[in-house]
């Protein structure tokens, strides 16, 4: 279990230990960042793996912007990159955050926040607050950009390896492949 303990006045950032199962804390494994930072979401890979998600901009001494993979030994995977050939900005004045991810059938990793991410290919492409990342963190230009995604929207995995976004209004389900599911359109009781 990873967790993060309530900071004290004597500490120097924000952290996140690791409890055993045995419920000893682990010694080796905590991560520290800059008390401006913080972190959102907190996920297990079926790999081992770890992914940090917030505002942070490294871990460790390791630049890492956003979205860290960390081994199950809590060193950073510097193999992934997030955002590899994309430029991240924040569209508020408190910059850029990721709010939850969400593990995809091939690895990738959908992820939900206040962003805007564009790519620089050709053609140049961007996504505002949902953007489908690659195991290795580049952008999958294979998500299709959805309307009325806010940073207050949600994602949900699903048993059957689909992932549920709803954004307070609206709910889309993304098959396992990453790909929108245009048959799934549903409303809530009363709503028109």
């Amino acid at each position: 279990v990873v967790v993060e303990p309530p900071m004290t006045s004597l500490e120097a950032g924000r952290r996140l230990i690791r409890i055993n199962a045995d419920g000893v804390i682990d010694p080796d494994w905590t991560i520290t960042v800059a008390p401006s930072s913080a972190f959102s979401d907190v996920r297990l890979l079926p790999d081992g793996r770890t992914i940090l998600t917030g505002h942070f901009t490294g871990i460790r001494g390791i630049p890492a912007r956003l979205l860290a993979w960390l081994h199950p030994d809590g060193k950073v995977d510097s193999t992934a990159i997030p955002f590899l050939g994309a430029f991240v900005q924040g569209w508020q004045s408190s910059g850029p955050w990721v709010g939850s991810t969400a593990v995809m059938g091939d690895g990738g990793l959908l992820v939900q926040g206040q962003f805007v991410v564009r790519t620089l290919g050709d053609p140049p492409q961007s996504w505002t607050n949902l953007v489908r990342l690659r195991a290795d963190g580049s952008v999958n230009p294979a998500l299709v950009s959805l309307p009325n995604v806010s940073w207050a929207s949600r994602l949900t995995e699903c048993p059957d390896g689909s992932v549920l976004l709803w954004n307070g209004r609206d709910c889309f389900r993304f098959r396992d492949d990453g790909s929108l599911d245009l048959e799934f359109l549903p409303r809530p009781s009363g709503y028109q």
